[in-house]
Formats: structure tokens, C-alpha cells, sequence
């Protein structure tokens, strides 16, 4: 799965701050290659998913969160109500700025 992120609202360029912010939005929508056929709704409506853990590496000090970013997000595994993703993040210009990885916790609500 392939997304693109900004922010709506323009963020100053004051030491860290994009680098936090890309923190931030990088929790999102990470899960989303884990969704079963149905897609993210039916994810979110009928189970329960809990991030174990989440790490993220940025790989550039030039960060512009106002600036559209593409994540290109993989599901490396599912099983046994775990999932393991992989996500990539790039700006415009191709580059490769961050990656990161989550560990997650999937159980169908009816369980």
C-alpha cells in the first residue's frame, strides 16, 4: 500500500520539529497492508489492533513534513494474530528519508 501524507496546516522549520512530526504521523495508517480483503474498515470495525512496538529511522536531516511525503508500506508477516510491517518513506525528489517497522497485535472482536 502507497500513501501520500502532509500536514494540512504549515509547521515552522525550528530544529526537530518535522523530524517529530513525521514521528508522529508515521503511527497512522502503518497497519494498513495487514487489513484483511475487506480493507482499513473492516479492520478497525471487527478487530482489535494494538501496537506492540514501533521504530523509526530517519535516514536524512532534511525533512519537510509540508511538503508531500510518500509511504510505501509492506506486510512482511501475519500470523497467529500477529503482524510485522515494513514502511518506507520518500520526498518528492525520490529520495528515501525514513523507514520503519511496527509489531502488531490483531484479534478479531467476536474472539
Amino acid at each position: 500500500i502507497a500513501y501520500g501524507v502532509r500536514l494540512t496546516q504549515p509547521l515552522a522549520a525550528e530544529g526537530c520539529l518535522h523530524h517529530a512530526a513525521l514521528a508522529y504521523l508515521s503511527d497512522g495508517w502503518l497497519n494498513a497492508s495487514l487489513a484483511p480483503g475487506q480493507g482499513m474498515l473492516d479492520l478497525w470495525q471487527n478487530h482489535y489492533v494494538s501496537n506492540l512496538n514501533h521504530t523509526l529511522w530517519f535516514h536524512s536531516l532534511e525533512i519537510d513534513v509540508n511538503e508531500w511525503l510518500l509511504f510505501v508500506n509492506d506486510a512482511v508477516r501475519s500470523l497467529s494474530g500477529r503482524g510485522l510491517t515494513m514502511t518506507h518513506i520518500y520526498r518528492r525528489d525520490g529520495r528515501l528519508v525514513a523507514s520503519m517497522a511496527q509489531d502488531l497485535l490483531i484479534s478479531p472482536r467476536d474472539a
